[in-house]
């Protein structure tokens, strides 16, 4: 893609297991405590990613590879028209080391253009977080960057 950054790269530690933190990102039900007003993640390859982070925006993409419970690829972009990063336009990489009982996650998000890296550097941040709070027992509780309207409970 031409004037594609460099990927935004982010990597965590995770008191839960590979096989837990796994289910937080391919289970719709799961996926929705963190990253979502309304979540169909179809963990297969060639299945659905539609995602409702906040009310406004809607991101759609496709399943790349699925490896329990080391690897989730799918692909990321925006279905409005026109959008700078177009639905299934960039690429997400997401794996899952052990780290004792705890998990080394690494999110690799390829294909961006330069001008958009900065607002996904802060997205996967917020939600990243978000996700080490639910996979660790915790409640993320709503989402400060969904539009409160748009929050169905």
């Amino acid at each position: 893609m031409d004037g594609a950054a460099e990927p935004v790269v982010k990597t965590i530690r995770i008191e839960a297991t590979p096989e837990q933190v796994f289910d937080f990102i391919v289970q719709s039900s799961n996926m929705v405590k963190w990253l979502g007003l309304r979540v169909d993640f179809e963990a297969r390859p060639g299945g659905t990613v539609r995602i409702d982070p906040n009310g406004r925006d809607v991101i759609r993409g496709t399943v790349l590879e699925i490896r329990r419970p080391s690897r989730i690829v799918f692909t990321w972009g925006w279905e409005a028209s026109g959008a700078s990063v177009p639905a299934g336009s960039t690429v997400v990489e997401i794996l899952l080391e052990p780290e004792g009982m705890a998990t080394r996650l690494t999110l690799n998000h390829r294909d961006l253009p330069a001008d958009m890296l900065g607002r996904h550097e802060v997205g996967w941040t917020h939600y990243l977080a978000r996700l080490k709070t639910v996979a660790e027992g915790g409640d993320a509780g709503p989402d400060p960057l969904a539009d409160p309207e748009s929050r169905h409970g």
